[in-house]
């Protein structure tokens, strides 16, 4: 099963998702064929880039952005509050990935989404969360 854990904390996210789904082992599939894994990767992979690239144009700051075998995280925060719009997209479209994935295959994924509103005076303010 894959734990996904997702919410805003003033203006900045946090993302972290752990274990593999079991979908193709549930399904007798061939190793490397977890279309569930392949999917929550794949929404990972999006909220990363698009984070990254919000950072290279002084939108956001990026704190922490790993993915490896069985495991991702992200932290990131707002700067520009003139980016709010295009920041929450993304982590809503996040949201909107996980909480499908759930609830189209409970067995394999469990998401717990938090607040995805940011409090609009903590833009600017943010601090890494360890």
């Amino acid at each position: 099963m894959t734990r996904v854990t997702l919410y805003c904390d003033g203006s900045a996210v946090h993302m972290q998702v752990t274990g593999h789904a079991g979908y193709s082992e549930a399904n007798r599939l061939p190793a490397g064929c977890d279309i569930v894994c392949a999917a929550l990767s794949m929404v990972c992979c999006m909220a990363a880039e698009r984070m990254a690239e919000m950072e290279a144009e002084g939108k956001a700051e990026v704190w922490q952005s790993d993915q490896a075998c069985g495991r991702a995280e992200l932290a990131a925060g707002l700067l520009d509050p003139d980016a709010s719009g295009e920041f929450m997209g993304t982590v809503r479209t996040a949201a909107a990935g996980f909480r499908l994935l759930a609830e189209r295959y409970p067995d394999f994924v469990c998401a717990e989404l938090g607040d995805v509103e940011p409090v609009a005076d903590g833009v600017g303010e943010t601090q890494k969360k360890t």
